[in-house]
């Protein structure tokens, strides 16, 4: 089942998010200062080491090409702007304020450490959001939208480059959904989009720290690479 088919049959609080196609390219990038570990969201340190950092995640309508690029997002710049070509172009539907926006992404990793031994399939995720939980605001938890399928029902791709190589996966699809509304003032449509996570995971790494003595239920824990960006909708007044 294609990425838009299941747009189109999701509620407002499932995404679902595949991927198909990817390229490998060894750069040989120098890393004098790989890091030895990393760390959780609450700022202790990992139990293993994360195995890359993300270098540049660019986000298309349609197919990958320059004439098709939305705007790019990189650890230094995190601000995603998405313009739509006409007025009610992501309404999903008037009648209960949705709206869905479906965009390609093209992720770059560049590893940092190497893999564990037999272990070398991973999972290219987008998008998670966070939130805080009301009854613990000291705590921030990952949300389940977007993670409809478990592991088994996403592409496992195989990463082979050396510390320092950098790997970009191609059509990997991003999606996001909500509620808008209109601005009395200039009549143009609000998509409020949450701040929002990309994500790459080992397979087994995941597996691992899901499961006792470790037990980490955020998502964004078990990854070995994460870029938070913040998504922002220009409505067009055509």
């Amino acid at each position: 089942m294609s990425f838009f088919s299941l747009l189109r049959s999701a509620s407002m609080a499932t995404i679902v998010l595949t991927s198909t196609a990817l390229s490998c390219q060894d750069h040989n990038i120098p890393d004098p200062d790989p890091v030895s570990n990393c760390t959780r969201i609450n700022g202790t340190p990992r139990a293993v080491d994360c195995e890359f950092e993300i270098v540049e995640v660019a986000f298309y309508r349609g197919s990958v090409s320059d004439a098709n690029l939305y705007g790019k997002v990189t650890p230094n710049d995190s601000n995603l702007v998405i313009k739509e070509q006409f007025k009610y172009e992501f309404v999903a539907g008037s009648a209960s304020s949705l709206f869905s926006i479906g965009l390609i992404a093209k992720i770059t990793v560049k590893r940092i450490a190497p893999a564990p031994a037999g272990s070398n399939k991973y999972l290219f995720r987008s998008t998670i959001q966070s939130f805080k939980d009301p009854r613990f605001p000291e705590r921030e938890v990952d949300s389940r939208f977007g993670f409809l399928l478990d592991e088994d029902n996403y592409d496992q791709v195989a990463i082979d480059v050396p510390v320092g190589g950098t790997f970009t996966y191609n059509d990997m699809m991003a999606g996001f959904q909500g509620q808008y509304t209109t601005d009395r003032t200039t009549g143009l449509i609000v998509y409020p989009v949450n701040p929002t996570w990309v994500i790459v995971q080992n397979v087994e790494t995941s597996k691992k720290l899901r499961n006792v003595p470790y037990s980490y239920t955020l998502f964004r824990d078990q990854a070995e690479a994460r870029l938070k960006f913040v998504p922002k909708v220009i409505a067009s007044r055509v």
